[in-house]
């Protein structure tokens, strides 16, 4: 879709129109587009450049045959590792400020290059395969989705691969996900295996082809769409804190000290709780969010070796926010959740998500940092087995 979108938008505005695999564990755009094995990738942007520049980038683009350029997604899962998630957003600025439409086609795993590619978007389009599975799954995004403050016309669903004979109707599935598609894709099998088997998306392949006829009316819609990356996402309410709550992040590693990440939405537990934690000599606070949303967007970075996590925070709860952090590739820490909730249930629910420990509030000094250090020798432990 992402291949075949970019294409449509070019041929539709005659503007200069880029596509970006953003899968960077598993890129199949230079397969869709029958790229040479030797064209310059990401990796090779992040990888020979001691920048990443206008002149950088310019060098690691592949103009495709039908006018869009083409940065490629990484060789290999490994060579994809080392993309930068500032060098990765970087790129994306720069292509925003040179071309009318930047197409970028995401992994499919909570990453931080995901999330804060997904943040910088003026449209997501989740195509959603009219099948239970699909359908579970695209409803869980749009539960992330909000908890993360997109805006709900951000976020649009299209009904993909839609057959009659399959059972499930978009209204259906529309009731189920609790939102309208704004497009219906028929199943066109023939059409599209044969555009991928020839390295010739559909879109210029097989023109007067159903698939391509829906993808063309998608182009027309979206191809207004356009505001600047670096935009935040809007929130759904403002949040009440200090400017001071949030500590800058420290990324250098010493490993004779616990590097503690505090996830919290009151100002005064944080800062008693970073006042605690820097009494010890043996740890210290590397980085403090105010909720969910905004721990997926600087927890990675931050390199934490513990996240000290509440549960009832405004925007994205703490356990909706352990669900993806802990599946993020990549990510090592545990997961401590703290509430005023003693109820079995949410520490089931806790656990569920992936936390590794349960502290009830109010807790001791002792309490807490006897429980940082068990969990982290624990987790030490695990990895030396593994």
């Amino acid at each position: 879709m992402a291949t075949n979108l970019a294409l449509a938008l070019h041929r539709l505005t005659r503007q200069e129109t880029a596509l970006v695999d953003g899968n960077l564990s598993s890129a199949d755009v230079a397969a869709h587009l029958n790229a040479s094995p030797q064209a310059k990738t990401i990796a090779d942007l992040t990888g020979s450049f001691p920048a990443v520049s206008a002149t950088a980038l310019a060098h690691v683009l592949v103009r495709h045959t039908l006018g869009v350029d083409v940065l490629l997604g990484p060789p290999t899962p490994e060579r994809g590792e080392f993309v930068r998630t500032d060098d990765w957003i970087r790129a994306l600025e720069l292509l925003v400020e040179t071309y009318a439409h930047v197409v970028v086609d995401t992994s499919p795993f909570y990453s931080e290059i995901t999330i804060k590619t997904l943040d910088a978007a003026d449209v997501i389009l989740v195509p959603v395969p009219l099948e239970i599975t699909s359908i579970k799954n695209a409803r869980l995004f749009l539960q992330v989705a909000q908890k993360l403050g997109y805006a709900d016309e951000k976020v649009q669903l299209i009904a993909n691969r839609f057959e009659r004979a399959d059972g499930i109707t978009p209204a259906t599935a529309e009731v189920a996900l609790g939102k309208k598609f704004t497009e219906v894709f028929t199943s066109d099998r023939r059409s599209l295996v044969l555009a991928l088997n020839r390295g010739v998306p559909v879109v210029a392949s097989d023109d007067k082809s159903r698939i391509a006829r829906d993808i063309s009316r998608l182009a027309e819609r979206i191809s207004v769409a356009r505001v600047p990356i670096s935009g935040s996402p809007p929130k759904p309410q403002p949040l009440a804190v200090a400017p001071n709550l949030v500590l800058p992040i420290e990324t250098t590693s010493d490993s004779s000290q616990i590097r503690v990440f505090i996830v919290d939405d009151i100002q005064d537990t944080c800062d008693n709780l970073a006042k605690l934690i820097g009494f010890e000599s043996d740890m210290k606070v590397v980085g403090i969010a105010r909720d969910g949303a905004e721990a997926l967007r600087i927890a990675p970075a931050a390199r934490p070796d513990i996240v000290l996590m509440d549960i009832c925070m405004p925007v994205m709860d703490g356990i909706s926010a352990t669900e993806v952090l802990t599946r993020m590739p990549g990510w090592k820490a545990p997961i401590v959740m703290m509430s005023v909730q003693d109820h079995p249930d949410y520490k089931r629910r806790a656990l569920v998500a992936g936390a590794r420990g349960y502290l009830v509030k109010p807790f001791s000094a002792d309490e807490l940092i006897g429980f940082i250090r068990q969990v982290h020798k624990l987790e030490t432990a695990m990895r030396v087995l593994n």
